[in-house]
């Protein structure tokens, strides 16, 4: 009786496994996640939304706010993720990725760049805009290798070492 008690239990918990997500700065420490460059901020936003764009990821969203920073957002598809079977059916998930940035002023002629990147799943941001938390997923979406936040600091590096490679950082 107790073994039958215990494989129902394990079988009801083998189907509602999940896995956790993550977003960028799991993978980069906080000093990877920013980068003081030599100009505006205005003009910085201006040069980040165009690597971005050069990378597939489009501006959804931008506010100037009143401390003269800018908030923009970014998002983009990834892929499909398909799973199942033939007998279980077969079920497919958009991967993507949405990136936080903030442009703030340091003084009259520098800028600090700080980006967050959170993967998304059917266009739903699965970590809340500061990478603080993370939601898990059912374990089928991609076991999570398309959810650990891995894609978006490769994505974040990129920009940083592109920006450092033009000059742009002091």
């Amino acid at each position: 009786m107790q073994h039958s008690f215990a494989a129902i239990l394990l079988l009801s918990t083998v189907g509602a496994c999940t896995v956790p997500t993550a977003s960028s700065r799991a993978v980069l420490p906080p000093d990877q996640s920013h980068l003081a460059v030599g100009e505006v901020p205005l003009d910085a936003a201006r040069e980040v939304t165009r690597l971005f764009a050069a990378r597939g990821y489009a501006m959804v969203d931008q506010q100037a706010l009143p401390d003269a920073s800018f908030a923009l957002v970014f998002k983009g598809a990834r892929g499909e993720v398909t799973t199942g079977g033939h007998k279980s059916g077969v079920t497919s998930y958009a991967i993507g990725s949405v990136f936080h940035v903030h442009v703030a002023p340091i003084d009259a002629t520098h800028a600090d760049i700080q980006i967050i990147g959170n993967p998304m799943i059917d266009g739903s941001e699965k970590c809340s805009a500061d990478g603080s938390s993370c939601a898990s997923v059912p374990l089928d979406v991609g076991q999570g290798t398309e959810l650990a936040g891995r894609t978006e600091a490769e994505v974040v590096h990129g920009v940083f070492s592109e920006l450092t490679l033009e000059g742009r950082a002091p």
